[in-house]
């Protein structure tokens, strides 16, 4: 027996009069699957919720974060500061430092000059005899004389005049008068050489002659080795080794 049209009207009007098989149908008419979504749908719902949650707490995480590296940055600006800080402040120190040991090797030379300028008998006896330190003046009046012939220009005389001692005697070896012009410093170095050198040709240019020393507490073998090579006498605690000698 085929369902007709109206079976069909006849059973939407029992179903409308009669709601609770409306339920019983469903359940015959529809899968088990499709009616399982509306319990579906609530747990993806649920599911969906506690994401956000976990979203949530994990937005606080990495804000947690950010702050804790804003916070690091901060302190290594900080310290990178205080370290710059230090830094400048041990270069000033080291400079400090620096300044203290180039006065103290000042003042040494400046007392090395004058112990061996009162004490030059002592010192270079052993290369001269009536010996005699020349005053300014009288080094001054030598030059002048040498700038009056041409011998010297008017800075290589100014140059010779800041020679820290000149002495004149006369020569163990040959009783010539003999000048010598001589550099004093605490530690001798390679500029003590060379000013001693190159004022002791200027004032040979004088017709008078001249040897150059350099004297002092401390002098390197390089430099023992120049001075040598140079024709250079070396007077180191009073002793005074000649130009040739080893």
């Amino acid at each position: 027996m085929a369902f007709t049209i109206e079976d069909f009207q006849d059973l939407v009007r029992l179903l409308e009069q009669h709601p609770e098989w409306q339920a019983e149908l469903r359940r015959l008419l529809l899968a088990g699957d499709f009616l399982d979504l509306p319990r579906l749908v609530r747990e993806l719902a649920q599911a969906q919720l506690r994401t956000e949650e976990r979203l949530g707490r994990l937005e606080q995480v990495v804000l947690d974060l950010q702050r804790v590296v804003a916070d690091l940055a901060e302190a290594q600006r900080r310290t990178e500061e205080r370290l710059t800080e230090l830094i400048a402040a041990q270069l000033r120190t080291e400079q400090a430092v620096q300044r203290l040991a180039t006065d103290t090797d000042g003042l040494k030379g400046g007392m090395a000059e004058l112990l061996y300028s009162r004490h030059a008998s002592g010192y270079f006896g052993s290369i001269l005899r009536r010996i005699h330190v020349l005053s300014d003046e009288e080094l001054w009046g030598l030059l002048e004389e040498a700038m009056a012939q041409g011998q010297l220009s008017y800075p290589e005389a100014r140059d010779l005049a800041l020679a820290e001692i000149v002495v004149r005697g006369q020569s163990l070896q040959d009783g010539s008068e003999t000048y010598l012009v001589v550099e004093v410093s605490w530690t001798v170095d390679s500029e003590d050489l060379e000013r001693a050198i190159r004022r002791a040709e200027r004032l040979a240019r004088t017709g008078r002659r001249a040897a150059p020393v350099v004297a002092g507490t401390l002098l390197s073998r390089h430099l023992e080795d120049d001075a040598r090579t140079a024709g250079v006498w070396r007077v180191t605690d009073g002793h005074a080794v000649a130009p040739s000698a080893g």
